[in-house]
């Protein structure tokens, strides 16, 4: 019975952490490990 209360907690708060991430990087901006260009710093083309 602990073990279950551990498992199930551990699931809340990784499932906890996942929202709060989306809620600040946005759904469509997550972490790929790809380059976007809306997250590339601006060039300067003088």
């Amino acid at each position: 019975m602990g073990l279950l209360l551990v498992l199930i907690a551990f699931i809340g708060i990784v499932f906890g952490l996942t929202v709060v991430k989306v809620k600040q990087l946005g759904a469509n901006q997550s972490f790929d490990r790809v380059p976007t260009p809306s997250a590339a710093p601006a060039e300067d083309s003088r």
